[in-house]
């Protein structure tokens, strides 16, 4: 393996924040797009490549056009449609059932469609992290804006004021928007139903990724849940490290530089994992781990931990199975995956 990449799940949109002190470790992140041909916010960062698994094709203007539509009736879409998508079982077959809305965006008619469950399947997988990341983008921008008028407000009380005194704070003077943003607009998906449609495309992807990355724990603890399940144990832990502390993506490369050493060691027990090439593939990670801790720069305040777990063997497709609602894909090659876990310690 020439490059250590991993496959961000379950978003389609992963933040940058987030990723910038794993790419102190990774070389790039890899993410699922859903529609080809449009510019991604990620195209300007570097270390991240989107990629679509599942081409629209001749859909496209369609899928888009449907998108716009969905987005004009929010209310009427976000919720009940958006959770009927996610479900195992479509049994409402009205007009306004989402069986009608799917059979009107691919265009196909149940009885002339090879295999009109998958295609089913994989629209749905396409709405529910299509309108996932659309609500996403704007919970984002009403965060900024918030943050924004905090700000202003803040700037005009100690204009009049000089500063604020702590009764003033105490009584609400300045808007405290803080991270909790979960009231605004409309609900999406949770974690679980997320997972699941994302799990569909990865199930479908021929190029499917050995190193899985989440800063999600809930969509880790949802996987790790669907392996214990079928194997009867949790995944082993193979390695935890802590990550630097990255304030911008420019500072990615000093901090590859200085971490070199460590760096060749972890991404060489990886590969060794990954492609079995050694028989003391715990030590090197033990010893890899070492090594970085060794040469990691000190830390205060919170700081991102990254876990390690081996998924081995044929359970593997079978969770993914499991979690997509898809038939057990053919084990090619590879029979080993890894998941990576980012956690906020402090």
């Amino acid at each position: 393996m020439n490059i250590m990449k991993g496959l961000y799940f379950p978003d389609t949109a992963p933040s940058h924040s987030r990723l910038d002190s794993l790419l102190c470790l990774l070389d790039e992140i890899e993410y699922y797009r859903i529609v080809e041909g449009e510019e991604d916010d990620g195209d300007s960062f570097p270390y991240r490549q989107g990629r679509v698994v599942l081409p629209l094709g001749e859909q496209r203007e369609h899928f888009l056009a449907m998108i716009r539509d969905i987005k004009a009736h929010a209310a009427d879409f976000y919720g009940g449609y958006l959770a009927t998508l996610s479900a195992d079982a479509l049994v409402d077959r009205d007009e306004s059932s989402v069986h009608q809305l799917i059979a009107g965006l691919h265009g196909v008619k149940k009885e002339t469609d090879p295999d009109p469950r998958l295609t089913q399947k994989i629209w749905q997988a396409r709405l529910v992290l299509r309108l996932a990341e659309m609500l996403n983008r704007e919970r984002l921008e009403l965060a900024r804006d918030l943050s924004e008028l905090k700000r202003s407000e803040r700037a005009l009380f100690e204009g009049l004021k000089g500063e604020l005194d702590a009764r003033d704070q105490d009584e609400g003077g300045v808007i405290d928007t803080g991270n909790n943003i979960s009231g605004l607009g409309q609900e999406g998906p949770g974690c679980e139903r997320l997972l699941k449609a994302w799990s569909v495309l990865y199930a479908m992807d021929p190029e499917q990724a050995p190193l899985l990355v989440t800063g999600s724990e809930e969509a880790a603890a949802h996987l790790f849940d669907g392996w214990e399940e079928l194997t009867g144990s949790r995944p082993p832990l193979l390695a935890a490290i802590e990550l630097p502390d990255v304030a911008e993506p420019e500072a990615i490369p000093a901090c590859r530089a200085e971490l070199a050493e460590a760096r060749g060691a972890m991404k060489a027990a990886v590969n060794d994992i990954l492609t079995s090439a050694s028989a003391d593939g715990d030590a090197v990670f033990e010893r890899a781990a070492r090594l970085w801790r060794e040469k990691l720069p000190a830390q205060a305040g919170p700081r991102n931990l990254l876990e390690l777990y081996l998924l081995e063997g044929h359970s593997f497709n079978q969770v993914w199975s499991r979690l997509s609602g898809l038939p057990p894909s053919e084990i090619t090659g590879q029979r080993q995956r890894i998941a990576a876990v980012v956690r906020q310690i402090s």
